[in-house]
């Protein structure tokens, strides 16, 4: 059972030898038949998969390096039951569904870790790793890595930015592929601006792609240090397509939390599904019949949206390039206006183990927690 979107089928092919003509689920079954575990790395894409292998009675449950695509598993005495939803798992639990208190942690202050769900009966398949299952034997491991220490160099400025917006223009094109319409969120920030923008320019010169790109904008014309209408109206002006607008009240999610909603919220972020602008959304999406949504979020922790020294300060101290920390040093802290010396311990906490730098003062655990949970999920807590 296939859940997601294959990028590289013509490289697949070229490997089994075959056509690249037929659906993903072709492909990722001849793939397993030939490579078994090692068909996974090269399986380009946002997927999840599920393998029952008759010969040996085991069942396969696995996700791509990201893990944008959701898979739950629940293992009892007598069965094992996964879903892509995990709704699904919770209504139909054989097991008495305890309160995962790391789940909890991770939830009241960061995030909650990638295999972990709000139940102790429910697990999730974490990114890039296999859940092996046999004779009620559970097994999980990661079949791929980050390699840190691969580089890549280029003579000039203007080669690295060439290669992310190659990068970048192909990331959307593949999302693009669809049928039927798709939905982009338009905060009117870098990220999703640009997502718009190329993917405009690529449904006006390419074929094969979504038959309409619309765009979803939330205000507040009351908040003018977060209202973001002045942003995305440039870019609506710039493209002339379609636009809902919608206005973002924080005090609709309070009225939302004492309603009594009819559906089950399996995850406490659902709680909030119900109130005004993500109600709004919900149904807009739901009667355009649209096949996705292009988001911009985690736009600027991963393309370093918000301005920052550590990276580039702590990258200097770990490989001793002393002169250069030294002259970065002195430029940030006059931008910062802040101590140099505040700023280099900023970057090396960044890096340095936890028991010799200290935690971050925002990521200490609140007071108020019991001293057992703080000692008991205390990296979950702390990040």
């Amino acid at each position: 059972a296939w859940h997601g979107r294959l990028d590289n089928r013509e490289d697949l092919a070229r490997e089994l030898g075959r056509s690249a003509s037929g659906e993903d689920l072709d492909f990722v079954a001849a793939a397993f038949a030939k490579w078994r575990i090692g068909a996974f790395p090269k399986l380009r894409g946002d997927w999840s998969v599920t393998i029952w292998d008759a010969r040996n009675r085991s069942l396969i449950l696995a996700k791509d390096p990201m893990g944008t695509r959701p898979l739950f598993y629940a293992v009892t005495e007598r069965s094992i039951r996964w879903s892509t939803s995990l709704e699904a798992l919770v209504i139909s639990s054989e097991a008495k569904l305890g309160l995962n208190l790391e789940y909890l942690a991770g939830w009241l202050t960061f995030f909650p870790a990638a295999h972990v769900t709000p139940y102790t009966a429910i697990a999730a398949v974490p990114p890039s790793s296999t859940v092996h299952v046999q004779e009620r034997r559970v097994t999980v491991r990661k079949y791929w890595e980050f390699t840190p220490s691969s580089e890549l160099t280029y003579r000039d400025d203007f080669a690295y930015e060439e290669h992310f917006r190659f990068a970048f223009t192909t990331s959307v094109r593949r999302r693009l592929r669809s049928d039927r319409p798709l939905l982009a969120e338009l905060s009117g920030g870098v990220d999703s601006s640009s997502i718009v923008c190329v993917a405009d320019a690529l449904l006006k010169h390419e074929h094969g792609l979504t038959p309409r790109l619309d765009t979803f904008s939330y205000y507040d014309d009351e908040e003018p240090n977060w209202n973001e209408r002045p942003y995305f109206a440039l870019v609506e002006a710039r493209r002339g397509g379609p636009s809902l607008h919608v206005r973002a009240d924080s005090g609709q999610d309070l009225l939302a939390l004492f309603g009594s909603p009819s559906e089950l919220c399996s995850v406490p972020s659902e709680l909030l599904r119900h109130s005004g602008y993500r109600a709004a959304f919900r149904n807009h999406f739901l009667s355009g019949n649209y096949a996705g949504v292009l988001s911009g979020i985690g736009g600027d922790e991963f393309t370093g949206g918000v301005p920052t020294p550590i990276p580039e300060l702590a990258d200097l101290f770990a490989s001793a390039r002393l002169r250069s920390l030294v002259h970065r040093l002195k430029d940030w802290s006059l931008s910062q206006r802040r101590p140099w010396m505040h700023v280099l311990f900023d970057a090396i906490r960044a890096f340095a183990p936890f028991w010799v730098v200290g935690t971050v003062p925002a990521r200490r655990p609140p007071v108020w927690l019991d001293a057992w949970f703080r000692k008991r999920y205390r990296f979950a807590l702390t990040g």
